[in-house]
């Protein structure tokens, strides 16, 4: 494991290669770290669908489920046993191949997911760089025994040894991390360190503990859940790579699931005319209603004793968790939906008792806010419970109040770009009036008239967002830069 003095030492050349020239150059030394400059960034994608093809030939003959996808820099391979049961974020492990050897490494990954039915995905770079194979795991234990494998085998030894990055955590010279949505974790890594870069006078003042401190108080102060979880995530990584601790620490996290204070067995639990539920005090009478913090610790105590005490924390806390990082990720598209819970076999009480449940997780181990839980609660039961709540909640997100679709990042949504006709314009506004997810699907394919680049829809949008501004209205955009649309 790299220690403190050499972890330091990096952050330092990446802070003289920052002030010298930009954030992008940081990503670049980072991902060209000991390889070959004359290799850095060579087109493998020819080798690189031979190696796919390769792969998907030997699947096609096994029992796995498995799907792949070729994106604008890499192709990626899902392979998948058995439903993925756990509350860890995804693990990731760096493989690094000399470009004549991607294919038989990749023989040997694939060999050893298969003989051991191992739920995972393979991703294999079109450009050559230090990540060029990346596995991603979802079992600790498991992406501990591959590694040990991984070590073992003689293929590997030559290929591993000084082309690490030091970011990354190491565990017998195999880099691990972790990614959240559209997170990255160098690119995010080198982002956090740019912020920390910012704030001080002098290279002197680019300390291990400063870094800590910074870091955690924009953990503190972010809103954002998935980008606060990232954030927590690279905290714990400075911590662990400077102190030399386990690097499977990034992946720890707390399952207890007994977070409610209060007991439910002094109240009594009824329906009130409009079919919600409300708390009695069984001694004086006295009522907790729908909105109160009280309210939601009642349920969850109910639910806790009657199913999660019964049954086992780690598996409600990974089906709470999928549901809310799955709403969060998907920006609320369609959230009624999973908190449908009608279809159980439980009465109506309980159908409610669970929704609640699952919003007060969401409050107390996730973060999400108080007002905001309510206002998803409220939405729920109107909608699919046919229950009304009287009470109004001050809305916190504009992507949540106006119930927009928006793939896309809130940093990203709420960027303001000028347009020709001179309007000015948040990008998730933009997105909204111009109706652009209805002509360019993001799995859709986009055909570049000039180049005759064939790009997928997302990618397209992303790439091109700095063209907005050149015309009046999206419409105007397609016409002059696409020849096709293909859904």
């Amino acid at each position: 494991m790299k220690n403190d003095l050499f972890f330091k030492n990096f952050i330092i050349e990446e802070y003289n290669i920052y002030k010298k020239y930009n954030y992008y150059r940081l990503n670049d030394y980072c991902f060209s770290y000991g390889i070959d400059p004359e290799l850095y960034k060579k087109d493998i994608t020819n080798i690189s669908k031979l190696v796919l093809n390769n792969l998907i030939s030997k699947l096609k003959i096994t029992q796995a489920k498995y799907s792949y996808k070729e994106f604008n820099n890499f192709f990626k391979i899902n392979i998948l046993f058995h439903q993925i049961n756990t509350a860890s974020n995804p693990i990731n492990i760096n493989i690094p191949a000399f470009i004549e050897n991607i294919g038989s490494t990749c023989d040997i990954i694939l060999k050893y997911i298969l003989e051991n039915k191992i739920n995972s995905k393979i991703s294999i770079a079109k450009m050559y760089t230090n990540s060029s194979i990346i596995i991603t795991m979802y079992d600790i234990s498991e992406a501990k025994k591959t590694i040990t494998f991984f070590n073992s085998n003689r293929d590997f030894l030559i290929e591993k040894k000084s082309r690490q990055i030091p970011l990354f955590h190491i565990i017998d010279d195999f880099s691990i991390s972790s990614d959240i949505d559209s997170y990255n974790y160098i690119p995010f890594f080198n982002y956090l360190l740019t912020k920390v870069f910012n704030s001080i006078n002098s290279q002197k003042d680019l300390t291990i503990d400063y870094i800590v401190n910074f870091i955690e108080n924009l953990k503190n102060t972010e809103k954002n859940i998935i980008k606060k979880e990232m954030i927590n995530i690279i905290l714990k990584s400075v911590k662990i790579i400077s102190n030399k601790n386990d690097a499977f620490g990034i992946f720890d996290y707390d399952s207890n699931m007994k977070i409610s204070s209060f007991n439910h067995s002094d109240y009594r639990l009824l329906l009130n005319e409009n079919n919600l539920l409300y708390f009695k005090l069984k001694d004086t009478e006295s009522i907790v209603s729908f909105g109160s913090e009280e309210y939601l610790d009642l349920t969850y105590s109910k639910f806790y004793l009657n199913f999660i005490e019964k049954s086992s924390n780690l598996t409600y806390y990974t089906y709470f968790k999928k549901i809310f990082y799955t709403m969060l990720e998907n920006r609320f598209e369609n959230y009624c939906e999973m908190l449908d819970f009608t279809k159980l076999d439980l009465d109506k009480i309980y159908q409610q008792v669970v929704v609640i449940s699952a919003c007060y997780f969401a409050y107390k181990k996730l973060g999400i806010e108080y007002n905001t839980i309510y206002e998803i609660i409220k939405y729920v039961f109107e909608k699919k419970y046919n229950i009304i709540v009287d009470i109004e909640f001050e809305k916190k997100t504009r992507l949540f109040q106006d119930k927009i679709y928006f793939p896309f990042n809130i940093e990203y949504g709420n960027r303001i770009i000028t347009l020709k006709n001179g309007i000015k314009t948040t990008l998730i506004d933009y997105y909204q009036k111009n109706g652009i997810f209805n002509v360019i699907k993001l799995d859709s394919k986009v055909k570049i008239k000039k180049s005759g680049e064939i790009l997928l829809g997302k990618e397209f949008l992303i790439r091109y967002t700095s063209f907005f501004k050149n015309y009046n209205d999206f419409n105007e955009l397609v016409a002059d830069i696409v020849e096709e649309i293909v859904f």
